[in-house]
């Protein structure tokens, strides 16, 4: 069983909430100035790439990744989806080429199940961009105006999901449906941090013993378990409601590989869709949000510039 914490938004009171501040990108412009001094043959030019495709998240959603952490700010963001700028964190190239990894690993096991027959989604024409919503068996392998032999070149982008009302939207790495049956799929390359946090190994414990401990992972972390619920929850208002979940996790050391069956639980992500709400509301309303971690602010709500 995992635990589930309860959250809490803590709006201010009525005669103190304020219609927020929008202010000038300072920090993001001075993060972009120092970039283009850094003296080197590629990676200052690779970290000025980096930034541009930061930007290109969405900002005016809740992204099911940060309703799952363990410490999510109601404030920070409700600061970041009112148009609020947020100070730069440090070793941006290492954190996006963690995020690249990742990325990959996806790239991999959904060509696996597309090869396999079993992955449902929104696939994507590069020739033409004509959108379907269906399974790699239904999509028409011809009908591409622009290709010589008549031939689409799908792309499969994953399973999109949201909720308007609470502003919620993301998308899923994955529907298979193996057997017949549903899953929605999460995929998660595993660092010694996860494992440490998984194995409850001390906290001097090298990387490369934790490495090995890999085999010793038994459940899901919460933030993971939180993530995959909240997809499922997401696919209950859809023509593809999913009542089952698989995490794949797979070791970045040496590729090994596990995987977690989970079946739906709603009462899991109550508290989380009701902060939701909460943070739709008063963007709605033009109320404040105060923080739900630390009376005056955590780390998280205090990167952003609020006048």
């Amino acid at each position: 069983m995992i635990y589930q914490q309860t959250w809490q938004v803590r709006t201010a009171k009525p005669a103190m909430r304020l219609r927020p501040k929008k202010t000038p990108s300072s920090g993001a412009l001075k993060s972009w100035l120092d970039a283009t001094k850094i003296d080197t043959v590629v990676l200052g030019d690779v970290d000025r790439h980096l930034q541009l495709k930061v930007r290109d998240r969405r900002t005016d959603i809740i992204h099911p990744s940060e309703m799952a952490r363990a410490d999510w700010c109601a404030r920070a963001t409700y600061l970041r989806m009112t148009g609020h700028s947020a100070e730069e964190t440090p070793e941006r190239l290492r954190s996006m080429l963690i995020f690249g990894e990742g990325h990959d690993i996806h790239h991999k096991w959904q060509r696996w199940f597309r090869e396999m027959g079993i992955l449902f989604g929104r696939w994507v024409c590069l020739a033409c961009g004509r959108d379907e919503m269906a399974e790699i068996g239904d999509i028409p392998v011809r009908g591409c105006p622009h290709q010589v032999d008549g031939k689409h070149l799908w792309d499969y982008r994953e399973v999109p999901l949201e909720d308007p009302v609470r502003k919620i939207a993301g998308h899923s790495d994955g529907l298979i449906f193996p057997a017949g049956k549903n899953y929605l799929v999460e995929i998660k390359s595993v660092g010694p941090g996860t494992i440490r946090k998984l194995v409850l190994a001390p906290e001097d414990t090298t990387d490369e013993h934790l490495s090995t401990q890999f085999g010793r992972i038994s459940h899901m972390l919460g933030d993971h378990y939180r993530q995959l619920q909240i997809y499922m929850r997401l696919t209950q208002s859809t023509s593809r409601p999913v009542k089952r979940g698989l995490g794949l996790y797979e070791n970045k050391a040496d590729q090994q590989i596990k995987e977690f069956a989970v079946e739906y639980d709603e009462r899991s992500t109550e508290d989380l869709f009701a902060m939701a709400a909460d943070i739709s509301w008063s963007i709605d309303k033009g109320r404040d949000v105060l923080c739900n971690q630390k009376v005056g602010g955590c780390a998280q709500c205090s990167r952003y510039e609020v006048t």
